[in-house]
């Protein structure tokens, strides 16, 4: 089953959890009507109706047969965060759900991707191809000491793969098939407005408060097998992150 994988962006400490699912939730009513039973927060039964509360005073996640959410923040990189895993790829859902966000004034990022494509863009280390019996001695490593000889843990080179995400302060650089670019990203990645509206393939959408990019309305989960995309791919994270690679990017 092909999995859908969505994450916005807010400021640090300038947004609720709380806040934050209120409005997934009025997204979820709207679009999902019967998606009100057979929630749990973390390991726990609840109902959907209590998850507000619940989010008042915790952070974590949230899930039922069709969604996996996650709310919570990154202390080293100072963004908050909410991340979704959803069990279709419903394009006017994605959008739906960013229209709500783009109206708060602390939304900076978001995209979705195809959760398969993301994952392997972003494995870095054998372990992954271990354990799902994936080839892997083909691909790039890094020179490490950490590692110990160790087959699972060497570090493999994904600095050139064009799904790969990087960490900075205040956001995560990451491409997506359908992105939602506000002017705060702009401001911290350095990205150019006029370099992404200057590329052909790329479907821009001015909602006001951000811009909707979209790649590929497939979210990316043929682009493995397909160099064009994957070089269209690469001229959208020159437009929109131009700014030096960190080393954080080895996380998923």
């Amino acid at each position: 089953m092909k999995k859908l994988s969505i994450r916005a962006i807010f400021e640090y400490e300038k947004i609720r959890y709380d806040q934050i699912w209120d409005m997934i939730d009025e997204v979820l009513m709207e679009l999902y009507p019967a998606q009100n039973s057979g929630w749990s927060f973390g390991q726990k039964k609840t109902k959907r109706i209590s998850i507000t509360d619940l989010y008042k005073t915790s952070f974590g996640h949230v899930h039922n047969s069709h969604f996996l959410i996650t709310i919570g923040r990154d202390g080293r990189y100072k963004y908050q965060n909410m991340m979704m895993t959803s069990f279709e790829n419903n394009m006017p859902f994605v959008d739906r759900l960013f229209q709500a966000f783009s109206e708060h004034q602390n939304f900076v990022f978001g995209y979705a991707v195809d959760e398969e494509f993301s994952r392997w863009q972003n494995a870095s280390t054998p372990y992954s191809y271990i354990m799902a019996n994936r080839p892997h001695e083909h691909l790039p490593r890094l020179r490490a000491d950490s590692w110990n000889n160790d087959p699972y843990n060497e570090p493999l080179d994904i600095s050139r793969n064009p799904g790969r995400n990087v960490w900075h302060q205040g956001y995560i650089e990451a491409i997506g098939g359908v992105m939602f670019v506000t002017n705060k990203l702009l401001a911290m990645s350095g990205g150019s407005k006029e370099m992404l509206l200057n590329l052909p393939f790329l479907k821009i959408d001015d909602w006001g408060k951000c811009l909707r990019l979209e790649l590929d309305s497939s979210f990316l989960a043929d682009a493995e097998q397909n160099p064009d995309m994957c070089e269209r791919m690469d001229a959208v994270r020159s437009a929109l992150f131009p700014r030096k690679e960190t080393r954080d990017q080895a996380r998923s």
